[in-house]
């Protein structure tokens, strides 16, 4: 059967019977939900759990990718077991295919139920009801009631808003309408009801690709893991740097930031009145996260800036409080994992075409599994204009070395003195 053909098939399967409440829906799709632990081998004990839903025939799950990449990761060190209502899974979990980008995973098992959720194609209305169902913080199976809110803007991958209250344990698990068609995987919560899916017409995509052609070994999954990562990269930092990046003036000084329909901003009033000095932090950053290893997840792309003035301190004292800025890295994922080399760091000193002076400091590290992609991190100081200065950071996550220097380039050209 062609892909196309079969994926048409997938979306659209006739559904099951209505059901009308949270304890019909849990009744009748409890079954078909998994818990997933992933055990330390040799003792046997779960270090993470999450979820897995059935789909389909032929013992598909689908589950999210943050939950599974240890095995993937660290085959000898872990491995899978699946729990239900009716028992545990029977055998080897198989992993067929991963999206490390949109945080999907497809296993294959044989588990004691033989009904299967349906996936449907496209969005529900807005307001309409839903039911997430997974297994929160280890308890048993769970459903939570909650609203379809559409699609989550300044997302680099596609996420739809659940007012629901998605707790961890619950990643992987379906959020289905009344009738039992899923409409998304859960993925995120940020707490109080906000809660995160990825659409079920994105899993049904990776679902097929995982029955046409199954990857076989933990090498084949690490090579489709590596080239999603670095394609998803690709797609959003080419067309993002091909021209020069926005700007935005912050009282005098033009500085760059990410372009509004990807970056979400926001604007923060640093002043204290026991100081002496006046402060603007502006932050633009994507709304959801990359996955790269269970260790190291952050924000894919963040730009700030800090604007820094004051008439009140002379030169010393204030070049002291822009040095605090400049070395102060506390809300910036720099911490170490074992996927990833030491930050390496290459100070500067800049001097930008419109003629402003820049002290710099360019930060990067490896992936060892991921070849080829790099966290890197830009930190810049303006310097040389008297009683005040910007402070900026830029991060970026699993990007190519080639796009993280056309980054700085962009960056550097962005600013302005016009005061």
């Amino acid at each position: 059967m062609r892909a196309g053909i079969a994926l048409a098939l997938l979306l659209s399967a006739a559904s099951p019977l209505r059901a009308q409440t949270a304890s019909e829906v849990f009744d009748a799709y409890a079954p078909r939900v998994f818990k997933v632990e992933i055990l330390e081998a040799q003792s046997s004990t779960p270090e993470i759990v999450g979820t897995a839903f059935l789909v389909g025939e032929g013992g598909y799950l689908i589950s999210n990718y943050h939950v599974i990449n240890d095995v993937i990761y660290h085959p000898d060190r872990y491995r899978i077991r699946l729990e239900g209502v009716g028992g545990e899974s029977e055998g080897e979990v198989r992993i067929l295919a991963v999206e490390p980008a949109h945080d999907l995973a497809v296993l294959q098992a044989s588990v004691p139920v033989g009904d299967a959720f349906t996936l449907v194609d496209g969005p529900p209305a807005m307001g309409t009801r839903l039911y997430s169902l997974g297994h929160p913080a280890d308890l048993a199976t769970a459903v939570v009631e909650g609203t379809y809110n559409g699609p989550v803007e300044h997302s680099v991958s596609p996420r739809h808003h659940f007012t629901g209250s998605v707790n961890p344990g619950m990643s992987g698990g379906p959020t289905v309408l009344a009738d039992g068609r899923v409409v998304g995987v859960n993925v995120a919560t940020a707490g109080n009801q906000l809660s995160f899916l990825i659409p079920a017409e994105v899993a049904a995509e990776l679902l097929e690709e995982a029955r046409i052609a199954p990857r076989e070994t933990t090498e084949d999954l690490l090579e489709q893991a590596r080239a999603r990562a670095d394609a998803f990269q690709d797609g959003f930092f080419g067309p993002l740097l091909d021209e020069p990046l926005p700007q935005r003036d912050l009282s005098g000084f033009d500085v760059p930031v990410g372009p509004e329909e990807s970056f979400d901003c926001f604007t923060v009033t640093l002043d204290e009145e026991e100081e002496e000095y006046t402060g603007i932090q502006y932050r633009c950053e994507v709304a959801d996260r990359i996955w790269l290893s269970n260790e190291q997840w952050s924000p894919f792309a963040t730009f700030e800036h800090v604007r820094l003035a004051s008439d009140g301190l002379n030169s010393i004292r204030f070049l002291a409080l822009a040095s605090q800025w400049y070395a102060a890295t506390g809300a910036w994922d720099l911490t170490d994992d074992d996927d990833v080399t030491a930050y390496e760091c290459r100070p500067a000193s800049v001097k930008t075409e419109a003629g402003l002076k820049l002290r710099s400091a360019f930060c990067a590290r490896r992936h060892e599994s991921m070849e080829g992609l790099y966290d890197v991190l830009l930190r810049t100081a303006v310097t040389g204009i008297s009683g005040q200065t910007v402070v900026s950071t830029f991060q970026a996550s699993g990007i190519s070395f080639a796009h993280a220097r056309a980054l700085v380039r962009r960056v550097l050209e962005g600013y302005r003195w016009n005061g």
